[in-house]
């Protein structure tokens, strides 16, 4: 009988032996697998923290600054926006604004806004010591002296600005008899304000209480005679009479104060708030690309197009509102400011409207990389910082350029958004030092 190998089919051949060695692969690729990823975590981890710490002492630096700037020209800048500085002269040289109270008021105020400059200075000092990088940290602190030396030598001027952005309110507030409640009419519409019951905002100004205390008693002084002697200069026209209509008052409230807030807009300067220097707004406005002709042609576009809105949107409020106004001289008062406020927004083809969206678009996005939260992803921002580089990007979409957009013309948006997409990135490079630093 021969012999012959038994061959076995495959589903009854036992499993072939496995070499000594794999399992002990395995071990070790996963471990090498395991000491790569934790190295590569680590070091991410420590670029996160060191570009962290970075972000943290911009951030720092950046707010110590922008209110240091803010703070400065908000006491010292001796010109209100809406105002000639002719006329802010002629204001001041008003006798009932020259009386041994109105001088003692302005002190007090200087006094009082020299203490709250002095917290300020805390508050700075204490963001100062929390900076790690070195440069940085002096320039905060530069910034912090700044304020320093201005509470030394006092804000008589931005004591002046307060009391005067005090009475334009006022007197404006009774213009279109806004004012019921602290103010009764005379028949010829002039108005008699209960200063018992006004609450002067410059009260709010003054934290310490034996400084509100003191101007409390001189602005009751003062006050009274100063309002009759400002009250023509902020009325241009003739307060309306009283309607006996119910509704009238309240319709006539509603299309002054949106007429209002376009003059408001016209009449402010883009940078009262002194996010720049005086000298760094006009060199922004001067440097190559906001002077370029398609920045100018981009400026008259946008002006154009607010100001045709402005008068669709006062058209649209004039059917729905000024004409159902039913006493003939508060409809014709409404109808009269609002037409002088469109003219006024006219008058340069509505290039300040349109230089004043543009800058605060910028503000948005500046103020964004040096003050605010890059990192916070969860959280809208017009700059993020990109995880692979630490830089600071600008998101330049639809969401942030109001400039380019209308409400009431998609495809002027879509158009002009495409425009504005040219310049914007180069704009906000130029303006982004001046800004921060």
């Amino acid at each position: 009988m021969s012999e012959h190998p038994i061959v076995l089919p495959d589903y009854l051949a036992p499993p072939p032996k496995r070499g000594p060695g794999r399992p002990r692969m395995i071990v070790v690729t996963l471990v090498s697998l395991f000491v790569v990823t934790s190295l590569v975590a680590a070091y991410l981890w420590v670029e996160y923290l060191t570009y962290t710490e970075a972000a943290a002492d911009s951030r720092a630096e950046g707010y110590i600054l922008v209110t240091s700037r803010s703070a400065v020209h908000d006491a010292s800048d001796p010109l209100p926006a809406d105002i000639s500085e002719e006329d802010y002269a002629d204001f001041w040289a008003e006798p009932a604004l020259n009386t041994p109270d109105a001088l003692a008021l302005l002190d007090v105020i200087n006094e009082g806004w020299k203490a709250r400059l002095q917290e300020d200075v805390k508050h700075m000092e204490y963001r100062v010591d929390k900076i790690v990088d070195p440069a940085k940290r002096a320039n905060a602190q530069a910034a912090a002296d700044e304020i320093a030396e201005l509470v030394s030598h006092g804000t008589v001027q931005g004591a002046k600005s307060a009391v005067y952005d005090d009475l334009a309110q006022l007197s404006r507030k009774t213009c279109h008899r806004w004012d019921r409640d602290d103010v009764s009419y005379q028949a010829n519409g002039h108005p008699i304000r209960n200063w018992t019951t006004t609450q002067p905002q410059v009260l709010s100004l003054l934290e310490s209480e034996e400084h509100t205390r003191q101007a409390t008693s001189l602005v009751a002084k003062v006050y009274p005679a100063a309002f009759e002697a400002a009250l023509p200069r902020f009325c241009k026209l003739p307060i309306p009479p009283e309607s006996s209509h119910p509704g009238d008052m309240n319709l006539l409230f509603s299309v002054t104060h949106e007429a209002d807030m376009l003059l408001e807009s016209l009449e402010t300067h883009p940078n009262a708030a002194g996010q720049l220097t005086a000298a760094d707004y006009e060199a922004f406005w001067n440097s190559p690309v906001m002077t370029s002709p398609e920045v100018q042609a981009y400026l008259d576009r946008v002006g154009e197009k607010a100001v045709i809105d402005h008068r669709g949107m006062a058209a649209y409020r004039q059917k729905r509102e000024t004409e159902q106004i039913v006493d003939p001289g508060v409809r014709e008062h409404a109808q009269q400011y609002t037409d002088w406020v469109l003219d006024e927004a006219a008058k340069d083809n509505g290039r300040r409207l349109a230089v004043g969206m543009v800058y605060q678009d910028l503000v948005e996005y500046w103020d964004a990389a040096c003050t605010g939260e890059p990192d916070r992803w969860l959280h809208r921002s017009p700059v993020k910082r990109n995880i692979w580089n630490s830089r600071l990007e600008p998101e330049f979409s639809t969401h942030y350029l109001s400039s380019a957009w209308s409400g009431r013309d998609s495809e002027w948006s879509e158009d002009t958004f495409e425009l504005a997409l040219e310049f914007y990135p180069e704009a906000y490079e130029t303006g982004l030092d001046s800004y921060c630093q």
